[in-house]
């Protein structure tokens, strides 16, 4: 039985065992196995794919929205606090760049379910699905922007500007890394692959 159970995949919790650098690479060759919703559906019609497309982005956007949703109330109630008077002409301007970012995803976020509504029953989901595309990614490179931003204005009421800088830049590039580095990175890999 022991030899079944160190014969089988690798742990998802290898840091314990082999260190960081370990629980990494494992981590990476678990994200490189083919799951069965990565592999296109043997007999899919174009209309099954575009269905299946639609509801995977929509069910993406549920996801999505309500965060920034938040992210934009909390911004609005900051402007009508006692605190919003003492900020400095510095601290304003991030605010107010933070608060145009934050609404700039949102309408960008809400862009695809208007596209829907106003081309319903017009049998343009193709184009829902592409335009929606760069809706989302554009959304995200502002809500990654924008939580910067947050970041950047609270750190600031409370540390020195330096260290503010440096977490908000921290914040960027992580987004940065997590939400387009990894995945880009595995579709040139998953490329050069199949070259």
């Amino acid at each position: 039985m022991r030899q079944t159970e160190s014969s089988g995949p690798p742990r998802r919790f290898a840091a314990r065992v082999r260190g960081y650098t370990w629980s990494m690479r494992t981590t990476i060759r678990l994200a490189d196995r083919p799951a069965d919703d990565d592999q296109p559906s043997s007999g899919e019609s174009k209309s099954q794919r575009l269905d299946r497309e639609h509801e995977e982005l929509f069910h993406e956007l549920r996801a999505i929205v309500p965060g920034v949703q938040i992210q934009g109330a909390f911004l609005l109630t900051v402007a009508f606090t006692q605190r919003f008077e003492r900020l400095n002409d510095f601290q304003r301007d991030v605010y107010y760049i933070t608060c145009l970012l934050a609404i700039g995803s949102l309408v960008l976020l809400l862009a695809p379910p208007a596209f829907h509504r106003v081309q319903f029953r017009h049998y343009d989901k193709e184009m829902l699905i592409r335009a929606a595309n760069v809706e989302v990614m554009a959304a995200l490179v502002l809500v990654s922007l924008s939580l910067s931003g947050i970041l950047l204005l609270i750190t600031d009421l409370m540390f020195p500007v330096g260290v503010a800088i440096a977490c908000a830049i921290a914040t960027f590039v992580l987004a940065g890394v997590l939400w387009w580095g990894f995945p880009v990175a595995r579709r040139l890999r998953r490329r050069g692959g199949r070259a």
